[in-house]
């Protein structure tokens, strides 16, 4: 069986896990959604791991996340009768005062170190 995993970082945990509990699953695509595709062949790879896999196994990803192709709304659309949704776990207990950064329009604002910007710093800049 061929599995895309679609989803936050605990995918790549998972893409390891999976196939120790089952020798015949195979991880054929893992998409990290924070991680934005380099390339064009990025985005055609993904979608083509897609069409080949049997399950996609998604967290859920909402309806106004900036990667619109990634979103649980449109996977269901194209690929309904593949897709497994699993709850979605957010731990910032490493890392409190991360936080992401969005425009007017809810686009992630890309920073320095990507789309992870520091609530003490950015609170601090507002403050003057």
């Amino acid at each position: 069986m061929k599995i895309v995993l679609v989803g936050n970082c605990q995918v790549g945990k998972l893409s390891e896990i999976i196939p120790l509990l089952n020798r015949s699953i195979s991880i054929c695509h893992v998409k990290q959604v924070h991680i934005p595709d380099q390339s064009d062949m990025d985005k055609t790879l993904f979608f083509q791991a897609l069409e080949d896999a049997d399950v996609i196994l998604t967290h859920k990803v909402n309806d106004d996340y900036y990667l619109d192709y990634v979103r649980t709304k449109f996977l269901l659309t194209k690929y309904r009768d593949k897709i497994k949704t699993v709850t979605n776990f957010w731990f910032n207990g490493y890392d409190p005062s991360y936080m992401l950064l969005k425009n007017a329009g809810g686009k992630v604002i890309e920073g320095p170190l990507g789309p992870n910007f520091f609530y003490h710093i950015v609170s601090g800049y507002c403050l003057g």
